[in-house]
């Protein structure tokens, strides 16, 4: 397959499961605890919290499909271990 083509059926492939684990999540987070009075989410700072990640999902996606047709995943590679790192020490020492 052509990179292209690939990234594209990569995300479409995601689709499914990242849909899914929103409405899980919904569903849990709207369902009240046992024996607590039903808590009702503020509906402006969740539509806020969702179209700042809609708005950065969408560049991060359109930064990834440059990434594929260039061909150079030498810095995402460096920022993945980079991260990576980071994310393990801190679970480590922020525990």
């Amino acid at each position: 397959f052509d990179r292209a083509f690939a990234v594209r059926f990569s995300f479409l492939l995601s689709l499914p499961a990242v849909l899914g684990a929103t409405l899980l999540e919904l569903f849990k987070a709207l369902r009240p605890a046992e024996g607590a009075v039903a808590v009702a989410l503020p509906l402006g700072p969740c539509l806020a919290g969702a179209l700042v990640a809609a708005v950065s999902g969408y560049f991060a996606l359109g930064f990834l499909k440059k990434l594929v047709s260039k061909g150079r995943f030498g810095g995402f590679v460096y920022y993945c271990l980079i991260v990576g790192a980071i994310a393990i020490m801190s679970s480590f020492f922020l525990n």
